[in-house]
């Protein structure tokens, strides 16, 4: 009876093996065709993204210089969203995609990416910039990469892998991603040393928190030393609109105000400090619709980030409002060093603002008087603010008021006291 009764419980264990592979197998070709409509999707999308790109271009040219654009105008136009276009094979990889592009700016072909190849600067010093080179095949994994100083770093076909390089600043750096069907994909660096906080949030190409280093060029004697920021990256590709209707990765929207950055950039408490500048890179144009507010966050207690820097390639249309009011950083001054001149001077904005009007003094209750005006604003600096008094009296007041309100209640006597009394 147990053999049985054994037997039967293996065939059923086996049956129920069977169909579930033949149910897997039937929806093998379901799974396919969905895929297949997410690519056809996907690849849609990137060709419309490049057309509008190809279409921008052509319409800046015209109304610029009066003339037909060329396959070099784009070649500037892409290279400012942080694209190469190969000018000898008319190719730009855009998106995880290889695109072709006809001399006479129609697109040609659009191919899927299996290799992709990017990297972020992970700080920028005096003599060596670093990167983080990051390679991803989910097909058929990463062999090898190749770097320019000759040393090969191989992975075993892993489908995601990571290197840190640094790049000497002025030099040519090629790196070569060969996956495990020995496809090459070749992505090449040159990256000039710069200085400046604008120039480096230039230079950025992801999003996420990252350390800038003042940097001043080849000149050593230019350089100033123990200079870093601290700047959280919100990085975005393509044109960006803010409507109140249209939510981004790094911003949160309330009742169409757009505050960009984190909790981690802000103090939380009272002995928390600032950590971080908000800088907001638009790969495209920025424009900001009617009655909509670009800020950034804020922990309302204990203020907002070091500073929100906005870095737009396109144009930047503005029919709504920026504004830091109330965003002002718990965190110690320092100065903001914003572009290097080929003079080696630097433009920036000082660490400490115009000193604040004197306060008032005290008026008659419930309103108070205005402090003095504060000095004028001159090179950069943050403006002061003006100190109002609190709301007082004086003695004939006081006296005056006692009477006429004949006041003999000794409780409601002493409370009015302690409250205008300064």
């Amino acid at each position: 009876m147990e053999k049985n009764t054994k037997k039967v419980i293996k065939i059923s264990i086996m049956l129920i093996l069977l169909i579930a592979a033949i149910s897997t197998i039937m929806l093998l070709p379901k799974i396919k065709v969905a895929n297949d409509k997410k690519e056809e999707k996907l690849k849609a999308e990137v060709q419309s993204d490049m057309q509008a790109i190809i279409d921008q271009t052509i319409s800046e040219v015209q109304e610029q210089e009066e003339r037909e654009a060329t396959i070099s105008d784009l070649k500037t136009k892409l290279e400012k969203l942080g694209y190469t276009l190969d000018e000898t094979t008319r190719k730009v990889k855009y998106n995880g995609y290889e695109i072709t592009i006809g001399e006479d700016l129609s697109i040609e072909n659009v191919e899927k990416i299996l290799t992709k190849v990017s990297y972020q600067i992970t700080s920028i010093d005096k003599d060596k910039i670093s990167i983080l080179l990051i390679a991803e095949d989910t097909e058929y994994g990463i062999d090898e990469i190749q770097c320019p100083d000759g040393h090969t770093v191989y992975f075993s076909n892993k489908n995601k892998v990571a290197v840190d390089y640094g790049i000497i600043p002025n030099t040519d750096n090629e790196f070569i991603v060969t996956n495990g069907e020995k496809e090459q994909q070749k992505l090449f660096i040159r990256k000039d040393q710069t200085g400046g906080l604008i120039q480096q949030i230039g230079e950025l190409t992801q999003s996420g928190n990252t350390k800038m280093n003042l940097t001043a060029g080849n000149d050593t004697s230019c350089y100033i030393e123990g200079i870093s920021y601290n700047v959280n990256a919100i990085v975005y590709e393509g044109d960006m609109v803010l409507d109140g209707q249209n939510t981004f990765e790094g911003a949160t929207l309330t009742n169409n105000v757009y505050s960009f950055g984190s909790s981690q950039d802000v103090a939380t408490s009272s002995g928390d400090v600032a950590k971080n500048t908000v800088a907001l890179k638009v790969n495209g144009n920025l424009t900001i619709n009617s009655g909509i507010t670009l800020t950034s966050v804020t922990n309302g207690t204990y203020g907002g980030p070091k500073g929100l820097i906005i870095y737009c390639t396109g144009k930047l249309t503005n029919n709504g409002t920026i504004t830091m009011t109330a965003r002002g950083a718990k965190a110690a001054g320092e100065n903001v060093y914003l572009w290097r001149n080929s003079n080696c001077t630097f433009e920036y904005v000082p660490s400490s603002g115009v000193a604040g009007g004197v306060g008032g003094t005290g008026g008659a209750p419930y309103t108070g008087r205005p402090g003095a005006t504060p000095g004028a604003a001159t090179g950069r600096r943050t403006g002061g603010g003006r100190r109002w008094s609190r709301p007082g009296y004086n003695r004939k007041w006081k006296k005056y008021n006692w009477r006429k309100r004949k006041c003999r209640n000794f409780v409601f006597r002493r409370l009015w006291r302690r409250r205008w009394i300064i």
